[in-house]
């Protein structure tokens, strides 16, 4: 996905943040995407309203036509000893481990609920502040 693909996608992501789901993390990669998220109606909807939305969009920006999103996607669902707080921070490092980035804030398609100003689209660029990794 290139980069404009990408600014694309995280609008739709976050669309539904606070709707359908309450919006954890989301880290968007060049061939794939991170989320952890609680969903308020089942989870296959929360999927195929952002893969249905995002693929036409990313469709129409690359020219293309046809399936851009797996059928399937993989989830995983959190234990009470397996730490949101830890996985988090493991899909916020995935950009850096796959040497993408210096660190996580420097990553322009991460998302963090926890961040204080929220990421933007702005004048079609998708916006990211520039914050310091939260101190536990």
């Amino acid at each position: 996905m290139p980069p404009p693909a990408r600014d694309l996608l995280m609008p739709h992501i976050l669309f539904d943040h606070d709707r359908v789901m309450s919006l954890y993390v989301a880290v968007v990669m060049p061939d794939h995407a991170h989320l952890i998220l609680s969903p308020y109606v089942a989870l296959g909807k929360v999927t195929q309203g952002i893969k249905g939305a995002s693929a036409r969009s990313i469709n129409q920006l690359v020219g293309r036509e046809g399936q851009l999103w797996l059928h399937e996607s993989f989830d995983h669902e959190l234990r009470q000893d397996e730490g949101l707080r830890k996985k988090a921070e493991y899909i916020c490092m995935n950009p850096v481990r796959k040497g993408l980035c210096n660190t996580p804030d420097e990553w322009p398609w991460l998302w963090r609920s926890w961040c204080t100003t929220s990421s933007q689209l702005v004048a079609g660029v998708w916006q990211l502040p520039r914050l310091a990794w939260p101190r536990t």
